[in-house]
């Protein structure tokens, strides 16, 4: 039986109507080639990315690469200008101070000017000024310089080095020898005295245009600079001597084909007027005033007394941490730098005395009036033979002419002595004060 309700009629049900998937040539759907579409497109700008990102890197390095080429280029070239200036520097020195009658001085012993004839110029000038007045049978001269006035005379030598630009630790080189009269006997006079030096600094390798009081080239080059000779930053004239530490030299430009390709720049010092702090005393410890090693200290300075220096006799006069001036670590030095291993306080005061101080001094006998070696006096005067003989002078007088001012002109009575030939000091002389010995009595106070 079915009962229906009243004002319902019963409908069918009905499923939505779907329509059919479309199909590509391919046989794939369109959601399909949609997807695939996308993934290749996303493949494809990760690779095109990967690309960019090798091609930037393949650039980048090639430019590191020419970067590197450039600058080992512009390194070898700095190199080979440095080079060129040092082996300059060396052929300049051995072409100037090779010859055996040749010396080398810093400026601040040329400079100021002296004429030693007349007793004139800027040196004596600053002298007189702060000497005392001294009588004598030639009537007063301003000759003596009492402690104050010394110093005040000092005080005025830097303050003549500061005005301007002016390089007090430039290496000057001299011609010592004796010159020739020239007459038939060829003999000796006395050394040139108003000859111009040559200055050891570049742009001097043809012709003297830099000395120590031309103003340099704005393009000057600073070879030390004031954290190496001086203990401030800022004050270049914090050294031991008050004079400025630095040193700048002439920029000289390195031509090819006309063409600029770099420059040079060099400055020779002077090692010869330098202490040398590692040189001990080998007979430090001789007491025998009677012995011959204590007589051997008094003929000849054993060591220089370096520790003397303004800051470093500070160092030493501590009562800690004292440092023995005979210490074996004084002979391994090689180096200034090496010195300030020693002690704290060392620093400071060895860049003050950059100028001063050395690690390795050598020399040779060499006669700077007349050339060739010296003759070795230790066989003369041990007495074991030579061919000097104790009546000959000291000086050849046959190599000076008759009227030589040194030997007192005619007279031949330059020398303290009346009773030898000519007046003058023979070996016999040397010899007889070698084989003294020291006294050893009480020394007796006279009054006057």
């Amino acid at each position: 039986m079915s009962i229906i309700s009243p004002g319902h009629t019963q409908e069918p049900i009905q499923e939505p109507i779907r329509e059919p998937r479309q199909q590509n040539p391919k046989g794939e759907t369109q959601n399909e080639s949609s997807l695939k579409k996308g993934s290749v497109l996303l493949v494809t700008l990760l690779v095109v990315s990967l690309l960019l990102m090798v091609v930037l890197t393949l650039v980048a390095n090639v430019r590191m690469g020419l970067r590197e080429i450039v600058q080992a280029q512009n390194t070898l070239a700095a190199r080979n200008h440095a080079r060129l200036g040092v082996e300059l520097a060396i052929a300049q020195l051995q072409k100037h101070a090779g010859p055996d009658q040749r010396i080398t001085a810093p400026a601040t012993t040329i400079l100021p000017s002296k004429d030693f004839s007349d007793m004139s110029g800027e040196l004596f000038s600053l002298y007189r000024n702060r000497a005392e007045a001294f009588g004598g049978q030639l009537g007063p001269r301003r000759t003596y310089l009492s402690p104050a006035g010394r110093q005040e005379w000092e005080q005025d030598l830097r303050n003549w080095w500061k005005q301007g630009e002016r390089h007090p630790h430039w290496t000057a080189v001299l011609d010592a020898s004796l010159r020739a009269d020239g007459g038939p006997s060829d003999r000796y006079g006395e050394p040139d005295r108003s000859q111009v030096p040559v200055w050891l600094i570049s742009g001097n390798e043809t012709s003297s245009q830099f000395d120590p009081l031309t103003p340099l080239p704005a393009d000057a080059v600073e070879l030390v600079g004031t954290r190496s000779a001086t203990s401030s930053a800022t004050d270049a004239d914090s050294s031991v001597d008050g004079l400025n530490g630095r040193i700048r030299a002439p920029r000289i430009p390195v031509e090819t084909n006309s063409t600029r390709v770099g420059s040079y720049a060099y400055w020779v010092g002077d090692e010869s007027t330098k202490a040398n702090f590692s040189v001990r005393d080998p007979w430090f410890d001789e007491s025998d005033v009677t012995s011959a090693t204590y007589r051997n200290r008094l003929q000849v300075p054993q060591r220089i007394g370096w520790e003397r220096l303004s800051g470093l006799a500070a160092i030493f006069d501590k009562p800690a941490n004292h440092l023995d001036l005979n210490d074996p670590l004084f002979d391994r030095i090689a180096s200034v730098n090496q010195i300030q291993l020693l002690h704290p306080d060392f620093p400071p005061r060895l860049r003050e005395a950059f100028h001063h101080l050395t690690a390795s001094s050598r020399s040779l006998f060499t006669d700077t009036a007349l050339g060739g070696l010296r003759k070795d006096l230790t066989v003369f005067f041990e007495g074991s033979g030579s061919s000097l003989s104790a009546n000959d002078p000291v000086p050849d007088r046959s190599l000076y002419a008759p009227n030589d001012p040194r030997f007192g002109g005619a007279s031949n009575d330059g020398f303290p002595r009346t009773t030898a030939s000519e007046g003058l000091p023979t070996w016999g002389d040397l010899k007889d004060w070698h084989d003294n010995t020291p006294d050893t009595r009480a020394p007796v106070l006279t009054g006057y």
